[in-house]
Parts: structure tokens; sequence; C-alpha cells
């Protein structure tokens, strides 16, 4: 009988050295992998009997910072702002032309202004004058359709901006599924190391749209909230929606025709809350920078 006994326990033994092995290996096989965290695994007296009979493997626990983790998500938050803010004044500056070019309003409005100071020393000069008359077209013309296009890129924005609301609730979703998932693979005892890496890069990914905080539960699942505290995921998720506008001119304007990024079922308008991400980089564009550049023109 202690015959079978040590050869069971060195059979525990060698199993739980090749299944940390496996771990070590597959650490190893996914460095690079995006998203990938290092796994690490403990060894635990394995007790049959009463008796110690060798060891077994513990949990696969993952190697992870949460406060580096929650570092980031601000960081991307932030940075997702700002690209797409670049973005678009990349485009507004091709609008308006670079600087020197034929093109540029600056241009246009000096050979109009010199035209005039010409015609003004030299009245009787007719081809002047309809040479004036044919700049005063082509910079109001200009000026025109400067207008058009800001209205335009307010409705891109605007279409943008409930793409981007749909998004989040897809990501939304995709998490609470994989909470379902970790929840289900806990309770059956098995690890969930590799659904937490998975959730993780979602987090990541709905990080760059809108800023959250997470809280993690001890039943595995991670709640979401946004920056002001209001709970996305918890159970069940709580969805965020957006209408478009289908015309956009001068008049229109939010608070007012445009209607607000709305939470819940409530319908709480929550666009003052959103603070960083692509959304907060939208909405401040549509709100506020292109309707600035189009008071000045």
């Amino acid at each position: 009988m202690s015959l079978t006994i040590s050869l069971q326990s060195a059979l525990a033994s060698l199993q739980a050295t090749q299944g940390a092995m496996q771990v070590v290996s597959n650490n190893v096989a996914n460095a690079t992998t995006e998203g990938f965290t290092k796994k690490t695994v403990a060894t635990q007296t394995q007790i049959v009997a009463g008796r110690a009979s060798g060891v077994r493997l513990g949990d696969i626990e993952r190697v992870v910072d949460q406060n580096l983790l929650r570092q980031i998500r601000e960081q991307l938050a932030k940075v997702e702002d700002l690209s797409i803010r670049n973005e678009y004044y990349g485009r507004i500056q091709e609008l308006f032309g670079a600087p020197g070019s034929n093109s540029d309003i600056g241009h246009l409005l000096t050979e109009f202004g010199a035209s005039i100071e010409s015609l003004s020393t030299t009245p009787e000069n007719t081809p002047g004058k309809f040479e004036t008359v044919a700049l005063a077209v082509q910079f109001t013309e200009r000026m025109n359709g400067l207008t058009s296009e800001i209205q335009a890129m307010r409705r891109e924005t605007d279409r943008d901006i409930s793409d981007t609301v749909n998004l989040v609730n897809n990501k939304l979703n995709t998490i609470n599924d994989l909470n379902n998932q970790i929840s289900l693979a806990l309770g059956q005892q098995q690890s969930a190391a590799d659904l937490k890496d998975a959730r993780d890069l979602v987090l990541a990914e709905l990080s760059e749209l809108i800023e959250i905080e997470t809280f993690d539960r001890s039943s595995g699942h991670v709640v979401i909230f946004t920056s002001s505290g209001r709970p996305l995921v918890d159970n069940s998720v709580i969805p965020l929606a957006h209408n478009t506008v289908a015309q956009f001119d001068a008049s229109i304007s939010y608070p007012g025709n445009i209607g607000g990024i709305n939470y819940g079922a409530g319908a709480i308008d929550i666009t003052g809350e959103i603070s960083s991400g692509r959304l907060a980089g939208l909405i401040e564009l549509r709100d506020q920078r292109l309707t600035e550049l189009q008071e000045q023109y």
C-alpha cells in the first residue's frame, strides 16, 4: 500500500511539474501577443485520505498591475480624444488652404484688397474694375463655400458621435458576455485567466471611446462606470443612445436642435459629463470648434 501511495505521489508531482512547464512555455510563446499577460501557477500539497500525497497545481493567476491598467486606460482616452481632434484640424487646414497658397483665404483677401486699392487710385481703369468685381465674386463664393463645408463637417461629427455610441454599446455587451463566462469558469473551478485577458483588451478599446472607471467583484465580474459615476455594466448593460440631425446650418446647436447623448431607459442627457475619449473630442468639435470657425467667417 505504501508503494502505491508513493507512486501516486510521484506521478502527481510529475504532472504538476509538467503543468507548470506548460504555463511557462505558454508565457514565452505569447510574449508578443497583444493583450496577453504573464501567467503564474503555484503548487499545493495534495491531501489524500488525510495524508500528504505529492503536489498539485493551484489556480493559474495573471501577473497584472491593476493601478497601471487604470492609468493606461486614462491615457488611451486622452490620446484618442487628441487624435480625433487632430484628424479634423488637418481637414480644416485643407479647407482654408495652406498658408501662402493661392487658395488660402488670407491670399484671396489680400489680392482683393490690393485690387480695390489700385482701383481707388485709377478709377478710370475699366479692366481694373472688372478684375475687382471678379475677385469680389471669387472671395464671396469662397466664403459661402466655407460655410457649407463647415456645416457638412458638423453633420459628419454628429454622425460619427452616433456611430461611436453604437460602438460603445457593442463593447459593453461584449464585456458583459465575458463577465458571465469568467464567473461561470470560476464557479466550475476552471482558469479564467485567458478570458480576463480578452476582457482587458475590450476594456482598452472601450477606454479609447469614452473615459471609464472599473471595479472588480469577487464573482469575477467587472463593473464599469462613466467618469461621472454612472454604471454602464453591472450584471447587465445600461446602453447609451444618440439621434443624429439630418440637416445642419448655423442655427443648429446643442443644447437645442441637436439631441444629447442619452443614458439608460430614462434617457438622461450625459453629454456634458463626457470629459475624455473619442466622444469628448467629437462633441467639442461639433459644438465649439467648428461653430467658432463659423462665427469668424
